[in-house]
């Protein structure tokens, strides 16, 4: 996780110096192409014939095309680097006001980050007449921790995104110029976040904890929120949820752990709200790929999500499994409203078969509890 003393003193000019560097490159590569072109290609051409002519030319028109790679290699870094740094800035202008907050009202921020509340009221004869100060006091503290927390950890995604971004070589062992690198920290963790909702077998501890922390940093952004879930897909959605959340019978967790994935609950699902009304932040119309995940999110209700079958013949429906992370976020309401006359028809269909309403429109149940997945 990043720390306060880091993103508090971090020096971002030279990110944004190095930006405006490699925004100027593409120009220079292209000035380059024209001059390789005239001064070697054409006033080559006319002038020399035969076989070793052939392959010479053949050999020019694969550096004119380097220089092509070159520039566009650098054009996609620049964004990149653009992007990253008003990424870190805004998280850093973010920190300094809620210091700023903070020690104005009288709360010490620890460079561990620990928050302590030292209001003088507090230590006063009158403190402890006052239940309704104690109450106060502690609301605004849980607030400070949870922005500060906020704060750290859109810093920390956005501080691993491009460090990802960076080292990424899309073209092996070739020597040639990358021109498919990212030019936005949003797609960097949206591809991070999908390959691990679509890694076979169970996550460890620590990919959970990766998981949370990409989908806390960005649930609420449109363009993270949308390529998740087009990269997921629907049905692997819900038959990787089902299984973050079913682990094997006798496994024991963690208090550590539980909260884990109480938090993952809510995170995945104000993600998937905020992917399904991602089209209002889109021009030209509705956007076919969030119109097949959420086709397919309604056609994977009837089907059957087992995370143990050889521990138990019985799983959760997609119903079931979609309805409890609606519970979180802000969801579209045309999707919703398909999604009711789905549930009711597939209920109504199921009662006349004799089968349980539970089916459809029982919670489910979440690790080896009473409780519903939620709670």
């Amino acid at each position: 996780m990043v720390s306060i003393p880091y993103l508090d003193k971090a020096d971002l000019g030279p990110l944004a110096d190095a930006a405006a560097s490699w925004k100027a490159l593409p120009a220079k590569y292209e000035a380059l192409q024209r001059e390789f072109e005239q001064r070697v290609i054409n006033h080559l051409k006319g002038h020399w014939d035969g076989d070793a002519a052939d392959a010479a030319f053949v050999t020019m028109g694969k550096a004119r095309t380097e220089y092509e790679n070159a520039a566009t290699e650098a054009e996609r870094i620049a964004k990149l680097l653009l992007d990253a740094h008003g990424e870190f800035s805004a998280s850093q202008k973010q920190l300094h006001v809620l210091l700023d907050e903070a020690r104005n009202d009288n709360f010490k921020v620890y460079e561990d980050g620990r928050v302590e509340d030292v209001d003088p009221r507090l230590d006063s004869p009158t403190a402890s007449a006052s239940p309704s100060l104690a109450k106060e006091r502690k609301e605004k503290l849980d607030s400070v921790v949870s922005r500060l927390t906020r704060v750290l950890e859109v810093a920390t995604a956005a501080d691993e995104a491009a460090s990802a971004a960076l080292e990424r070589d899309n073209n092996g062992d070739s020597q040639s110029f990358n021109t498919s690198v990212y030019t936005t920290l949003d797609a960097v963790e949206a591809d991070q976040a999908a390959a691990l909702m679509n890694k076979k077998g169970r996550l460890s501890d620590a990919e959970i904890t990766k998981l949370n922390l990409l989908l806390s940093a960005n649930k609420n952004d449109p363009e993270f929120s949308r390529d998740f879930a087009v990269k997921t897909g629907g049905e692997n959605m819900l038959s990787k949820y089902n299984e973050l959340m079913s682990p094997p019978a006798g496994t024991t967790l963690s208090k550590a752990q539980l909260a884990q994935l109480k938090e993952l609950k809510a995170n995945l699902g104000t993600t998937i709200g905020t992917a399904t009304t991602s089209d209002d932040h889109r021009k030209g119309g509705p956007d076919p790929e969030i119109t097949k995940f959420q086709n397919d999110l309604l056609k994977a209700g009837q089907r059957d999500f087992n995370a143990n079958p050889t521990e138990s013949p019985y799983g959760l429906s997609g119903y079931q499994l979609t309805s409890s992370l609606m519970s979180d976020g802000k969801w579209d309401k045309d999707f919703l409203q398909d999604y009711g006359d789905a549930l009711i028809t597939a209920e109504k269909n199921g009662a006349n078969a004799g089968q349980n309403p539970d089916a459809y429109w029982g919670y489910p149940r979440t690790l080896g509890t009473t409780k519903p997945m939620w709670s």
